[in-house]
């Protein structure tokens, strides 16, 4: 029986905002890598002509710098552009570039986020001082900033459309991300200069917490849906197995999203008939947003990268096929080969009970939560994307139904089957800051 392991995370997303990426990705993202799920029969089926045409075409060869891609001198990617890109893998077009560099300037820009977010939280009982009205200001000339960048990647998308080609859906979409996003950061910057003026001393510190919170929370959207358009975009050229480090989560020194396409594709490889057993689970924190609320994003950061040592050091390195990646900000997924789904949901109710009755040491914080969890099998007619598309929906059967449950697709749908007590024992978890 193949070992089965925890997978969860601690992110920045509350409910209401993971609900809002994932209606953005069925809505948009979704529909774009239909016409990469490719029906097994279908292409068993393909004339030997056809077949040998696809093997003998050549794959999109991976470009180190982005200037040496440049073809079109209309879509050219701008000179800016290619400084922040300087250390960045690779970037074959403009649309490619535009997501490579709003993942990075995101990152810093949540950096940064995270950083004031934490200074606040040292002075939260002193709303009247003039080092809180300097982090007041400090967030919003962050934002003026990340706001002139998204607006300057606006009007590039914009000035290209339509001379984009195939990425242009993709474009399209990431225009449409970036106007949202900055009419809800617009509006957080107007809650910062107006609604502290009409509120007690004591409920400023809570509201500037508040909307910095809300801040993160679309960062974390933002770089997640980032990622997601990376996929679509390698999946097309065929450049997945040529990803490299663009498949590593930085933070964690797992495979990301990216990455996850890897692990289907390797598993995939070495079963060309798909006649072996394959399951994958995800694990969500109940009540993210409350933990983010209470303790800061940095604390939060810290637990997720704890959390990502535990479970590497629990995975099978020896023998099976056993992966973990980071799926998204608040989520991990784990790929058990080998293992049927109902082995595969015993293990990961095991483990949610384990996660239940564990506690989190960081600083002087002692830290409980509950996981909600998903289980679904690997068929033989699945891509990477339908898989996930179980899991995500299995884990929001789960969330409505309280949380803190195991919830099994194994191709009808997801239930929730009674659980057996594992009687597991409590454990203090130790976390590093």
């Amino acid at each position: 029986m193949s070992a089965i392991f925890i997978v969860f995370a601690i992110g920045g997303l509350n409910l209401v905002l993971g609900v809002a990426a994932w209606s953005w990705f069925h809505r948009d993202l979704h529909p774009l890598v239909t016409e990469m799920s490719v029906d097994i029969k279908e292409t068993q089926a393909e004339s030997s002509e056809e077949a040998k045409s696809r093997r003998q075409s050549p794959k999109p060869e991976m470009v180190v710098e982005a200037k040496s891609a440049l073809t079109d001198d209309e879509v050219a990617i701008p000179e800016q552009w290619l400084k922040v890109l300087n250390d960045a893998q690779f970037s074959n077009s403009f649309v490619e570039a535009a997501i490579e560099v709003l993942k990075l300037e995101v990152g810093r820009y949540r950096e940064q986020l995270v950083d004031l977010d934490t200074e606040l939280r040292r002075i939260t009982d002193q709303p009247e001082s003039p080092e809180f009205e300097q982090i007041v200001a400090n967030i919003k000339q962050v934002n003026q900033v990340w706001l002139e960048m998204q607006h300057e990647a606006t009007e590039h998308l914009t000035a290209r459309s339509g001379k984009l080609g195939a990425l242009a859906d993709i474009a399209s979409m990431l225009e449409s991300t970036l106007v949202d996003q900055t009419a809800q950061i617009e509006t957080t910057l107007n809650n910062l200069d107006h609604s502290l003026e009409d509120r007690e001393p004591s409920a400023r510190s809570r509201l500037v917490l508040n909307e910095v919170e809300r801040l993160i929370d679309l960062a974390h959207i933002l770089r997640d849906q980032m990622h997601e358009s990376m996929v679509v975009i390698l999946e097309r050229e065929q450049r997945i197995a040529a990803s490299g480090e663009a498949g590593q989560d930085p933070q964690t020194d797992l495979p990301n999203r990216t990455g996850i396409e890897l692990i289907f594709r390797q598993w995939w490889d070495d079963d060309p008939d798909r006649i072996r057993l394959a399951s994958t689970a995800l694990i969500d924190i109940d009540n993210s947003s409350h933990l983010n609320q209470q303790f800061g994003a940095r604390i939060a950061d810290s637990m997720i990268i704890a959390l990502s040592h535990v479970l590497q050091d629990s995975v099978r390195k020896e023998r099976g096929f056993d992966r973990i990646a980071r799926f998204s900000g608040q989520q991990f997924l784990i790929f058990l080969g080998d293992t049927g789904p109902r082995n595969a949901m015993a293990g990961i109710e095991r483990l949610r009970q384990t996660v239940e009755a564990a506690t989190f040491e960081v600083e002087d914080h002692r830290i409980q939560f509950t996981v909600s969890c998903a289980v679904a099998e690997v068929q033989s007619r699945d891509t990477s994307w339908t898989v996930c598309d179980r899991l995500r929906a299995a884990i929001q059967h789960a969330k409505k139904a309280d949380g803190n449950r195991t919830v099994l697709d194994e191709g009808n749908g997801p239930q929730a089957l009674p659980p057996p007590d594992y009687s597991v024992e409590e454990r203090i978890v130790r976390v590093a800051t």
